[in-house]
C-alpha cells in the first residue's frame, strides 16, 4: 500500500509541537524546584546565622577576656555565609542593657536575594531572622 506523499513529514512536525507544548512545563518546574531550593537554602542560613551570631557574642560579653563588639560579630555571620552574596547580608547587634554579664544580647540578620531564573519568582525576596540569649561571660 503506498502512503500519500509527505505524510511522514507532517507527523514529525506534530511530535515537534508536541514535545514543545511537554518540555516547557516540565522545565518550568524543574526550575521552580531549583529556585525553590537556592531561596530555602538563603533562609535556613538566615536561621542558622542569627542563632550563631548570638551565640558568638553570648561567650563574649564584656566580663570575658576579649569582649565582642557588633562589627566583630557581624564579620562572624558574614564569614559563614558561604555560597551567598555578603554584600547582601546585614547584620544587627544590640544589647539590653549593656554587654555585661546577665544582660541580654539579639542579633537580627537580613538577606536580600533575586531570584535565580527571574521568571519563577521574579523581584527581590528579603528574609531575616532574630535570635536572642543571655550574655554567659
Amino acid at each position: 500500500m503506498l502512503r500519500p506523499a509527505g505524510r511522514g513529514r507532517r507527523q514529525r512536525g506534530a511530535f515537534v509541537v508536541e514535545a514543545a507544548l511537554i518540555m516547557l512545563p516540565f522545565l518550568f518546574l524543574i526550575f521552580g524546584i531549583i529556585e525553590f531550593g537556592v531561596v530555602t537554602r538563603a533562609n535556613n542560613f538566615v536561621s542558622y546565622a542569627a542563632r550563631e551570631g548570638t551565640r558568638y557574642a553570648s561567650v563574649r560579653g564584656a566580663d570575658s577576656g576579649v569582649p565582642a563588639s557588633a562589627t566583630q560579630i557581624s564579620n562572624f555571620v558574614k564569614g559563614h555565609a558561604v555560597g551567598l552574596n555578603a554584600s547582601n547580608l546585614t547584620v544587627a547587634t544590640t544589647w539590653v542593657p549593656d554587654n555585661k554579664r546577665g544582660s541580654s544580647v539579639r542579633v537580627q540578620v537580613s538577606y536580600s536575594m533575586s531570584g535565580v531564573t527571574g521568571l519563577i519568582l521574579p523581584g527581590i525576596i528579603r528574609m531575616r531572622s532574630t535570635s536572642q540569649t543571655v550574655i554567659y561571660q
